[in-house]
């Protein structure tokens, strides 16, 4: 990739129930030839869609900065409220002033920042992958937050067991017992 090239990045954001619930984002970065230069999800529990879209911006122009890949960069994204905000500013909740900080600090770092509002789930295909990758990451955060919740609910009960002999082992041994 040349220097001086011109980066794009594709984001977009999930939430599983908005608001509170399991979120994901996904970034696939592409360079002027649309060749993905990287792609990159995760996921935040107790969240909300406009969290998990931003997100995905921050975390594209941050790995765009980090790596120096450029100072030109287009992101596309399916949410009018985060396009809106990076052009125009105009209105955020205050929950998400944090995010916005993060923002505005790397737009201040990189020269020229543009955005592009895409209509979601038309057949964009980088589009696609960020959606995918967004939905994914929700999910897979989703089934392990739930996993670990179960995990808690088990109750371990030390005992101490009976050899052939009827005689007690001198080792406690770990019995499981699962609490619905």
């Amino acid at each position: 990739m040349q220097p001086n090239s011109k980066i794009k990045i594709y984001t977009d954001g999930s939430c599983r129930t908005n608001p509170g619930g399991v979120g994901g984002w996904g970034v696939v970065i592409t360079d002027d030839d649309q060749n993905i230069v990287s792609t990159m999800s995760g996921g935040e529990p107790d969240t909300t869609n406009s969290r998990m879209e931003l997100v995905g911006v921050i975390k594209g122009l941050e790995v765009v900065h980090l790596y120096n890949l450029s100072d030109s960069v287009t992101v596309y994204s399916d949410s009018r409220y985060v396009i809106d905000n990076c052009i125009k500013f105009t209105n955020y909740p205050i929950s998400e002033a944090d995010l916005w900080e993060r923002y505005f600090t790397l737009k201040d770092l990189i020269k020229d920042i543009s955005h592009v509002w895409l209509p979601g789930h038309r057949g964009t295909p980088l589009q696609e992958i960020a959606d995918t990758l967004a939905t994914n990451a929700s999910g897979d955060l989703k089934e392990w937050l739930e996993q670990k919740s179960r995990n808690r609910k088990r109750k371990f009960n030390f005992t101490r067991g009976k050899t052939s002999s009827t005689k007690q082992d001198s080792k406690p041994r770990l019995k499981e017992i699962l609490s619905e």
